[in-house]
């Protein structure tokens, strides 16, 4: 029997063969989208936005998740592997 990937944070089933799961999946695509409005209007990098991000007691769990994750292992290497 295959044995199935699980998510690089919470391990957790993989989603759309993301090395994420659902809920860390979606949280990336939010994160994502919302960068693109964040650097237009407050022309900060994307590691700043992530600071940011973590810090704001209105994020979610699974976004400061990510956030956290993205930190730890630069944009650019995610983004090959998601």
């Amino acid at each position: 029997m295959k044995s199935q990937s699980k998510c690089i944070i919470c391990n957790r089933d993989n989603y759309k063969k993301s090395r994420f799961c659902k809920y860390h999946y979606e949280a990336y695509e939010k994160l994502e989208k919302a960068y693109k409005v964040w650097k237009e209007r407050l022309n900060i990098s994307y590691e700043e936005y992530l600071v940011l991000i973590q810090k704001n007691p209105y994020s979610g769990k699974w976004i400061k998740e990510v956030a956290s994750y993205l930190r730890k292992v630069g944009k650019n290497d995610i983004r090959k592997n998601i």
